[in-house]
């Protein structure tokens, strides 16, 4: 089998083991053979964006394959990208409004309520910290998050840097 015509179909055509061996009328284990013959490889790890479109089903365009995260065994994800961190922004603002809803929804030291993002969650003893609370994968209801919450005061920005300062005590 000539080298540069199985490269030709393999590499510059895209075609597959099975489509070069059909088309050369030669068996696929003879394809096999040659290619390892030849070290010719398709680098699957970064395969040409310009030829593998995908379709995003959340915003419905057509990305290059570079914009879709990959998932183990080497297959890219259903959603873009900015789809999926779209999504798990959108996640981790419902969870910590249901925190705040559980915590009471306004600053426990001086009764600020107007922007969501401004509240941060104080704990009361910092030996007793298990984690960042943000970063639990479930929702506010799972009882690790929970227990985690009712160690917690709710406080604004302001006031959770005064805690820290010690012009505020609980």
């Amino acid at each position: 089998m000539n080298k540069d015509a199985l490269y030709k179909l393999y590499i510059t055509d895209d075609l597959s083991q099975r489509q070069v061996a059909d088309k050369s009328g030669v068996s696929h284990g003879t394809i096999r053979h040659y290619l390892k013959k030849y070290n010719i490889k398709k680098n699957k790890s970064q395969p040409e964006t310009s030829r593998n479109p995908k379709r995003c089903p959340s915003c419905d365009t057509t990305k290059p394959l570079v914009e879709f995260y990959k998932r183990s065994g080497g297959r890219s994800g259903s959603w873009c990208k900015t789809c999926m961190t779209n999504q798990v922004v959108a996640r981790q603002r419902r969870y910590k409004a249901e925190a705040v809803a559980l915590k009471g929804g306004c600053c426990q030291s001086c009764g600020f309520d107007k922007y969501m993002g401004a509240l941060e969650f104080h704990h009361l003893d910092p030996t007793t910290k298990s984690g960042d609370i943000v970063r639990f994968s479930k929702g506010p209801h799972d009882p690790r998050v929970k227990a985690e919450l009712d160690k917690c005061v709710l406080l604004c920005a302001n006031c959770h840097r005064m805690a820290h300062a010690g012009m505020i005590n609980f």
